[in-house]
């Protein structure tokens, strides 16, 4: 939502230099940013009030995930930052936001467990990376061993 933000501030201000090096900026905590990457995205954020607005929402849905919560408080937290979202009236924030709540029973799970299914995405690219260049498999029984080789750890 931040870069389709930012890119549609770029076109409409091709002229303002203070959107064009602040893709990566804006996917960083503002706690990790130098003084120097502050105050450029400071600049920004005098130029453009709703960039601001969609930064520390971002940052404020990273630091819910970040702490340590139960359920129900992580539930609360997220009911009132999905209230603060739709206040802004934003059409791209809108299509985050109804994907969060039609997806909220399963995050929520998250702060139960604290398990993500990050390693399962990990081994699927790695597959489709294998799948790509491996075109000298003759069956498809070369190709499973190959991906047993590659992903499974030795117990």
């Amino acid at each position: 939502v931040l870069d389709i933000h930012r890119r549609i501030l770029r076109k409409n201000s091709p002229k303002a230099v203070c959107f064009k090096a602040i893709k990566w900026l804006l996917y960083r905590a503002w706690s990790k940013l130098s003084l120097t990457e502050r105050r450029v995205l400071l600049a920004a954020f005098r130029q453009a009030p709703v960039l601001r607005k969609l930064y520390f929402l971002k940052n404020e849905l990273r630091n819910i995930f970040e702490a340590d919560l139960s359920r129900q408080e992580a539930d609360t937290l997220l009911k009132d930052w999905l209230a603060e979202a739709k206040a802004l009236a934003d059409d791209s924030l809108n299509k985050f936001v109804g994907l969060v709540e039609s997806w909220k029973k399963h995050i929520l799970i998250f702060f139960t467990t604290r398990a993500t299914n990050g390693l399962v995405e990990g081994i699927n690219n790695g597959i489709k990376t294998l799948k790509r260049v491996a075109y000298g498999f003759r069956n498809f029984e070369q190709f499973r061993l190959r991906i047993i080789v590659n992903f499974l750890q030795p117990l």
